[in-house]
């Protein structure tokens, strides 16, 4: 039977201007996002791009999730669109400002 382990994937994390590996889903696992928070720190509307890579892919157009997602000052927004990513699947993300947007990331583990 399998085991669900609730999680935070990815604990409030300042994004850098390339994009940095958040969460890499291990060996015999599934994971599910359940959701995605970013919060813009700075006083101008940011952007984020989000990656969700398969196994073995590469960061690029194919694996966007998010593109240049505008986020005003100030601002926090939540996406609880429920994504599944397999062994080996990472996702990544990256801000046209390093260290102005905050990013969490809550989901499971089911082994």
């Amino acid at each position: 039977m399998a085991t669900v382990t609730p999680k935070t994937l990815c604990q409030g994390t300042l994004l850098g201007v390339a994009a940095a590996t958040l969460y890499t889903t291990p060996a015999s696992t599934t994971t599910t996002i359940r959701s995605i928070t970013l919060c813009n720190t700075d006083t101008v509307t940011r952007t984020v791009t989000i990656y969700m890579v398969a196994s073995g892919g590469a960061i690029g157009d194919a694996s966007t999730v998010f593109k240049t997602l505008p986020i005003l000052a100030s601002e926090t927004i939540t996406d609880i669109a429920l994504r599944v990513m397999e062994t080996g699947d990472f996702f990544s993300a990256l801000a046209d400002a390093a260290s102005k947007v905050s990013i969490r990331v809550d989901g499971a583990e089911i082994t």
